[in-house]
């Protein structure tokens, strides 16, 4: 396969790091031939010189395939933990790479989480991550890495605040809205009428 189609395959966005991102480069050929031994030097090169967390985190996954491909899923747990530290959205394509090592970085992303706090003022809205209600704001509570959508809302409100955020693992993120919830005029309910 050449390499940019491998590149293609290998990373869901460009990396630019310097000679991070050269000794990353260096890597996959080796890796792609079988030279797996001399892909993970190249990697430790790379993971040594890296300050991105994107490049770090490609780096990772590709030392994670590396070691199963040595027969090591232990040491390929380990690598895909580190990669999704770095960067939590990361993904390998199941139509390209072998189902059993795209189960074990899902798994191993299934056993990561972060926390996730919402505050709301006026507090009291209903909190939502990914479509479904967690509670009333204030809320606080585990969630798995990775990218959420995360909405509040209060009675009577046209529509939700919603952002997307990146969990990391071990983080805990805190959310605030402050502001008034938007509401449809005329709409019968008790209390103060925000605008």
């Amino acid at each position: 396969m050449a390499l940019a189609a491998w590149l293609a395959l290998a990373v869901a966005a460009p990396v630019a790091d310097g000679a991070g991102a050269a000794d990353f480069a260096a890597a996959e050929p080796l890796f792609e031939r079988g030279e797996f031994g001399l892909a993970l030097r190249q990697l430790d090169l790379a993971a040594s010189r890296a300050t991105d967390p994107h490049l770090l985190g490609q780096v990772f996954l590709l030392r994670g395939r590396c070691a199963f491909a040595l027969n090591d899923p232990a040491a390929a747990a380990l690598a895909f933990g580190e990669a999704l530290g770095h960067d939590p959205t990361l993904s390998l394509d199941p139509s390209r790479v072998l189902p059993s090592v795209v189960g074990l970085l899902e798994r191993v992303r299934a056993d990561l989480r972060g926390t996730l706090k919402v505050d709301t003022q006026p507090g009291g809205a209903t909190v939502r991550l990914d479509g479904r209600v967690v509670g009333a704001a204030p809320y606080e509570g585990l969630v798995g890495i990775g990218k959420h959508r995360v909405e509040a809302s209060w009675p009577g409100d046209v529509e939700p605040r919603a952002q997307e955020v990146v969990v990391h693992p071990g983080e805990r993120l805190v959310f605030s809205w402050a502001t008034a919830p938007r509401v449809r005029e005329g709409l019968a309910h008790r209390g103060p009428l925000y605008l």
